[in-house]
């Protein structure tokens, strides 16, 4: 009698533990609902697959460039969103990418908080269980500003500074630019043949930090713009979801779906370092 009590108590035990995991892998793929591929393109098809799709791999939070950038990282399972931005802002870049069989293949743009312009694919080579990657990819006419990126342990205590836009569209067809929402940050967008990339950053607070700091990929369709967004751990919150903007005019976007930090957007004018039509 004993022995069925106590087969009977197994069993139910790894029924718990079953349930359990199930209700975990669940949680996981509902807690932060934002994947992009590389290519920006059907993002929401490929939503579920990306958050299943395991990886060893864990990166860290901060690096620090060979040529003094500072990149800070968000992986979810084997996505990975980051920025990368320079003191002087020469080049301020956006990367998008994810990690496969011990590599991070990233897709690259500049926004206009820096000068650079462009965009272009990337392979980094992961070692030291994640404290160093060195660009191993043999594309020669891809031109990058760094080539090899080492943990720095934690986020620096001074972060480069400068908001204003380097170069800005000035019409109904060209968002790029340097947009404000009033009393909650800054937003610098680049609209590239209609996919909207931007990096936005709230109000300084303790030790030059900002209070949230997010990357967002998303398509423009006619007076719309929707897509995702995703906190990086150099701001305060850490966390992300599908949002959307209706576009108002050449200079004004307003959030109309779910959330995005801000909801009336403004086109910075007196960016005038240069106008690209």
């Amino acid at each position: 009698m004993k022995k069925i009590i106590t087969l009977i108590a197994i069993v139910c035990s790894i029924s718990l533990i079953q349930a359990q995991v199930k209700n975990t892998s669940n949680s996981l793929q509902n807690s932060i609902p934002v994947v992009t591929n590389v290519d920006l393109k059907k993002t929401s098809q490929l939503l579920a697959s990306n958050l299943r799709a395991k990886t060893t791999v864990q990166l860290k939070k901060f690096y620090k460039a060979n040529d003094g950038s500072y990149i800070y990282v968000r992986q979810i399972n084997n996505m990975v969103y980051a920025l990368a931005e320079r003191f002087d802002n020469r080049f301020v870049s956006v990367l998008v990418g994810k990690i496969e069989n011990g590599q991070l293949k990233l897709d690259y743009y500049y926004i206009p908080k820096g000068k650079a312009k462009g965009h272009g694919q990337l392979t980094f080579k992961i070692s030291s269980g994640g404290q160093k990657l060195t660009r191993s990819d043999k594309n020669n006419n891809v031109v990058f500003n760094f080539n090899e990126m080492t943990d720095l342990g934690k986020l620096p205590t001074k972060l480069p500074a400068r908001h204003r836009a380097w170069y800005r569209g000035n019409t109904l067809d060209n968002l790029t630019g340097r947009w404000g929402a009033e009393n909650v940050g800054v937003t610098h967008f680049l609209d590239l043949d209609g996919k909207i990339i931007g990096f936005s950053r709230g109000r300084r607070s303790t030790h030059t930090r900002p209070q949230y700091a997010s990357i967002f990929i998303g398509e423009r369709k006619n007076q719309r713009i929707d897509g995702n967004y995703v906190d990086l751990p150099l701001g305060h919150t850490y966390g992300g979801g599908e949002t959307g903007f209706k576009i108002v005019g050449p200079h004004f976007l307003r959030v109309d779906k779910n959330y995005f930090p801000g909801v009336d957007h403004e086109r910075k004018l007196d960016d005038i370092h240069e106008i690209i039509k």
